[in-house]
């Protein structure tokens, strides 16, 4: 940090103080700020494991039964099912998954990824 020089007048005095304390003070704000995003967004990754179900009615809607019977409902990309063969390729078929949470939704999680367990049907 640069030093005030030694014949500044009061105001100049004041302004260079205020402009010290700014900037110092919104460098520790950001930091912060970008910690608790990263730690959010770690906060909402989850990995679930249970039976997917595929409920039929228009657009199909998929949800997650984990083996405490607690469903969740799953937000899935078509190209992510595709490799499964689609919505009835993952029907009743035990899963580990990998996703994160959405905000403004409870108990509902957007797929990131997919893995078939070998045990399951």
């Amino acid at each position: 940090m640069v030093s005030p020089p030694q014949a500044m007048k009061p105001i100049a005095i004041f302004r260079y103080l205020v402009i010290s304390i700014a900037i110092s003070g919104s460098q520790g704000a950001m930091t912060s700020m970008c910690d608790s995003g990263l730690a959010a967004a770690a906060n909402n990754r989850v990995s679930l494991s249970g039976w997917l179900h595929v409920i039929w009615n228009g657009e199909p809607r998929f949800m997650l039964v984990d083996d405490q019977g607690m469903a969740t409902r799953l937000v899935l990309d078509g190209d992510l099912m595709r490799a499964f063969g689609g919505a009835r390729g993952l029907n009743q078929k035990r899963v580990t998954l990998e996703g994160e949470r959405v905000d403004d939704v409870a108990e509902t999680v957007r797929v990131l990824s997919i893995k078939l367990d070998l045990g399951g049907k």
